[in-house]
Protein backbone atom coordinates (compact mmCIF):
# COMPACT_ATOMS: atom_id res chain seq x y z
CA UNK A 1 0.00 0.00 0.00
CA UNK A 2 1.68 3.23 -0.76
CA UNK A 3 -0.15 6.51 1.45
CA UNK A 4 -0.82 9.33 -1.22
CA UNK A 5 -0.53 11.26 -0.32
CA UNK A 6 2.12 11.46 2.32
CA UNK A 7 3.97 13.42 4.85
CA UNK A 8 7.46 13.59 5.45
CA UNK A 9 8.93 14.03 8.57
CA UNK A 10 12.22 15.92 8.88
CA UNK A 11 12.98 16.05 12.21
CA UNK A 12 16.37 14.90 11.52
CA UNK A 13 17.27 16.19 8.52
CA UNK A 14 20.69 17.85 8.82
CA UNK A 15 21.07 19.56 5.63
CA UNK A 16 21.99 23.16 6.35
CA UNK A 17 19.77 23.89 2.98
CA UNK A 18 16.93 23.34 4.84
CA UNK A 19 16.35 26.03 6.62
CA UNK A 20 16.73 28.59 3.40
CA UNK A 21 14.38 26.41 1.29
CA UNK A 22 11.73 26.96 4.22
CA UNK A 23 12.19 30.54 4.41
CA UNK A 24 12.39 31.07 0.69
CA UNK A 25 8.95 28.28 0.14
CA UNK A 26 6.68 29.57 2.99
CA UNK A 27 5.48 32.76 1.74
CA UNK A 28 4.84 31.48 -1.38
CA UNK A 29 2.59 28.31 0.10
CA UNK A 30 -1.16 28.08 -0.64
CA UNK A 31 -3.66 27.21 1.58
CA UNK A 32 -5.45 24.22 0.85
CA UNK A 33 -7.78 21.85 2.58
CA UNK A 34 -8.31 17.98 2.84
CA UNK A 35 -9.23 15.31 4.50
CA UNK A 36 -7.33 12.47 6.95
CA UNK A 37 -8.43 9.42 6.88
CA UNK A 38 -5.60 7.39 8.57
CA UNK A 39 -1.73 7.90 9.44
CA UNK A 40 0.69 4.91 8.72
CA UNK A 41 4.43 4.59 9.38
CA UNK A 42 6.72 2.17 7.17
CA UNK A 43 9.93 1.68 5.98
CA UNK A 44 11.28 3.55 2.39
CA UNK A 45 13.57 3.02 -0.07
CA UNK A 46 16.44 5.50 -1.11
CA UNK A 47 13.68 7.00 -3.23
CA UNK A 48 10.83 7.48 -0.46
CA UNK A 49 8.72 4.89 -1.71
CA UNK A 50 7.07 2.44 0.92
CA UNK A 51 8.53 -1.05 1.44
CA UNK A 52 7.19 -2.32 4.04
CA UNK A 53 4.06 -1.09 6.54
CA UNK A 54 5.34 -1.09 10.21
CA UNK A 55 1.34 -0.07 11.05
CA UNK A 56 -1.88 1.97 9.64
CA UNK A 57 -4.25 4.03 12.01
CA UNK A 58 -7.72 4.55 10.38
CA UNK A 59 -9.76 7.27 11.47
CA UNK A 60 -12.91 7.19 12.26
CA UNK A 61 -15.45 8.75 10.70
Amino acid sequence: MQFDPHLTLLANEANPNLSEYMADAAPRARRTAGLVRGIGLGVVDTNGQLIKTLAEYRCRA
